[in-house]
């Protein structure tokens, strides 16, 4: 499989970057084709140099026309230029990513979502709606330990403590001289505090904190391709970091037996006890060097390996019979009924159930469903609720893995569609489909071919039946009721609930344009009154949506709405 890794700014050896390189391995060991890419003009050579050492490393333009089987992000930007085959997408969430929201581009229609914690899942979650599958970062311990063995060319003092960082305020190095006070207090000049690690996105932070410390027994070791002997030869690791979601050097400190002073970010509560840590408070109020002294040396850790679980994620959904829920919502289409219903039960896939729902009709449409569909489900509303409430009785009715809805006046093209549809399907929240305009004649036909999420949801064809949903997206996003146009929003919805979608490129619906009793074809005042119910719905969905492309969009469509309201001119919606 040909893999490609990004990551936008690979400045340092650490980080994002060596968590890249180690899964990056493990992908390669199973015997697939990597190419790193980034898209910062200031990446640093060693790193590029390090991940050289597993596969290609390119720059994000020269892989604009490339086509992976598969594209993992860490960070995200210029995301169009990195194209997967059918969609497939994984982003890797950390803390930064959740935090820093201009990151994250919900516009691409990612297959999964892999969080390197239980806490940057839960953020993740409350930030963006999105679930995701928890993997830790990947760590080669036995390397670890090996390199930690190297010298360390600094003669030792009496305390010895080091800090393995990138150097910005994110990671803490304002409070520094807060710890650095008491060791003068406590100890006079027999201390020193190695610092490894640098930035060059913040040079002038760096100097303005090497200045401030200048009177400190600091040594200012900058980057290096091997700070692990430094965690071994200290006697405890500190960082002070504002929040991790899975703290790397803390880690690796314990797997060569060296304490560590982290302040109160989740892992690090979990994982320093019975000696092998200290946690520190925010403002670090509680720093107390005894305690620090009587921290255990040399103890045993073992951090899990998590190669098994990353490699999961690389395998395709096992391919299953997928169980199809057929929604036909139905109003005296008894002309058309035959043929749509036919155009079902002839399919040779046989994994499938019809819910036809019956909105008041007045012709034989109900006599020929219950004539036709033995073994079905045929319902009958209660009282007048338009295609979106009978669609809404079908949706929570359904039991299968997936639904399609066809307008009973339309049928399939052919007795293959649900047959092509399950071959073709990988899980994949929406399957956007493919149809045919009809009005005597096949007059028009459109085949889908969107390249993000973004795409997918501005595009003009709504209509639930070009959509081939997940069950159970389609029973958190019910349609409007006692309304026309209720697809617009509800398109809106449907995507905004969805992390992943295919375009299934071929026709499987024919739109009969023929049925001149159709909403769609014979506006009356039902339909001019609906417009002011949906701009409500559309400014609802504006309050619901944590993408802001999306509500954006829509905040621009419903001025445009109103505009036409006020106008009476309802052609365009």
């Amino acid at each position: 499989m040909k893999i490609a890794m990004y990551y936008s700014c690979p400045f340092e050896t650490g980080g994002v970057e060596k968590t890249m390189y180690n899964r990056a391995k493990v992908l390669s060991n199973a015997g697939n084709d990597i190419t790193f890419v980034y898209s910062n003009h200031d990446a640093q050579l060693p790193m590029l140099e390090k991940w050289a050492t597993i596969g290609n490393v390119r720059y994000i333009d020269e892989v604009a026309n490339d086509i992976f089987d598969l594209v993992i992000y860490d960070a995200i930007y210029n995301l169009k230029k990195v194209k997967a085959r059918k969609n497939n997408y994984i982003q890797v969430i950390n803390n930064c990513l959740v935090d820093s929201k201009e990151r994250y581009e919900t516009g691409i229609p990612f297959k999964k979502y892999v969080s390197v914690s239980e806490e940057a899942k839960k953020q993740f979650k409350e930030v963006y709606g999105k679930d995701s599958t928890v993997i830790p970062n990947l760590i080669n311990e036995e390397e670890i330990i090996e390199l930690s063995k190297e010298k360390v060319d600094i003669p030792k003092k009496k305390h010895n403590f080091v800090m393995v960082s990138r150097i910005d305020r994110y990671k803490g190095f304002d409070k520094l001289e807060i710890a650095l006070k008491k060791c003068e207090e406590r100890y006079g000049k027999d201390y020193q505090l190695v610092i490894v690690g640098s930035c060059n996105l913040f040079n002038s932070y760096v100097d303005e904190i090497k200045n401030k410390l200048k009177n400190y027994n600091v040594i200012w070791e900058g980057m290096q391709e091997n700070p692990y002997k430094y965690m071994r030869w200290a006697d405890s690791l500190w960082q002070f970091s504002v929040s991790e979601s899975q703290c790397m050097v803390m880690y690796e400190a314990l797997i060569v037996g060296t304490p560590c002073v982290c302040t109160d970010f989740k892992n690090a509560i979990k994982e320093l006890t019975d000696g092998k840590g200290y946690i520190v408070n925010q403002d670090l109020s509680n720093f107390d060097l005894e305690k620090i002294e009587n921290l255990k040396k040399d103890f045993t850790y073992h951090y899990p390996d998590y190669s098994k679980e990353w490699l999961k994620i690389i395998e395709p959904p096992k391919k299953k019979d997928y169980k199809f829920s057929i929604i036909i919502p139905n109003y005296n289409n008894g002309k058309f009924l035959e043929k749509c219903l036919n155009s079902v039960l002839n399919q040779t896939y046989k994994n499938y159930e019809i819910i036809f729902v019956d909105d008041m009709s007045e012709d034989n449409s109900l006599e020929i469903a219950e004539r036709m569909l033995k073994g079905h489900k045929v319902l009958r509303v209660p009282y007048k609720k338009y295609n979106g409430g009978t669609r809404n009785i079908g949706i929570m009715e359904a039991t299968g893995d997936y639904i399609m809805c066809i307008d009973s006046d339309d049928w399939l093209i052919n007795d293959k569609v649900l047959e092509d549809l399950n071959n073709f399907i990988e899980d994949e929240d929406i399957i956007r489909t493919g149809y045919s305009l009809y009005n005597g004649e096949i007059i028009f036909t459109d085949i889908p071919k969107h390249e993000t999420m973004m795409d997918l949801f501005v595009e003009p064809t709504c209509a639930v039946w070009t959509k081939v949903i997940k069950s159970e997206i389609l029973k958190n996003t019910l349609f409007s009721e006692g309304t026309l146009m209720e697809d617009k929003v509800h398109h809106y919805r449907i995507v905004d609930h969805s992390n992943s979608f295919a375009d299934l490129p071929q026709v499987t619906h024919i739109w009969n344009r023929t049925n001149t009793h159709s909403v769609s074809t014979k506006r009356n005042y039902k339909w001019d009154n609906s417009i002011y119910r949906h701009i409500a719905d559309m400014l609802d969905f504006t309050e619901e949506t944590k993408n802001k492309q999306y509500k954006d969009y829509v905040l621009k469509r419903v001025e445009m709405h109103k505009q036409m309201a006020i106008k009476k001119d309802f052609r365009q919606l």
